[in-house]
């Protein structure tokens, strides 16, 4: 699928075809932008590709479970081409994913008290992180277990 398609769909039928809403497919596309800067300080030839396509096709490829022979015939390129646009997409996305997806690093009170994240009740209290504690338990004779 071309990427020039995609921008006259809704943002809830963009969200349904890419898997990804579009506002993270920006941050993606803006930080691949910068490390294809990064990369192509030291030449080399123009991509057949446009980011936002290669970006698509990468997320073809981890959703749909797509081979890359079938995703490069589709966008009309080679699937060794296709095959090294996706490994270099991933590894540049898996090394931004602290920005991308904005992991929230635990309070002080969750660390302290031991809180599980966002885990609820149906009385809005928090669950807490039981201690494992040997004394309520009977423990058996070993010669009368089998």
């Amino acid at each position: 699928m071309k990427s020039g398609t995609l921008k006259t769909h809704s943002d809830e039928d963009f969200r349904r075809v890419t898997g990804v809403k579009r506002g993270t497919f920006a941050k993606m596309a803006e930080i691949l932008a910068t490390a294809r800067i990064e990369k192509r300080k030291r030449r080399g030839r123009k991509p057949k590709l446009s980011l936002e396509e290669m970006l698509l096709a990468t997320l073809e490829y981890l959703r749909e479970c797509r081979t890359c022979a079938r995703i490069a015939a589709s966008y009309g390129t080679d699937e060794s081409n296709m095959y090294r646009a996706i490994r270099w997409l991933e590894d540049v996305l898996a090394k931004e994913e602290r920005r991308l997806f904005a992991v929230r690093e635990k309070s002080p009170a969750e660390r302290r008290h031991g809180l599980r994240g966002n885990l609820r009740g149906r009385d809005g209290n928090a669950y807490r992180a039981s201690k494992k504690n040997s004394a309520g338990t009977i423990r058996a004779r070993r010669s009368g277990t089998p």
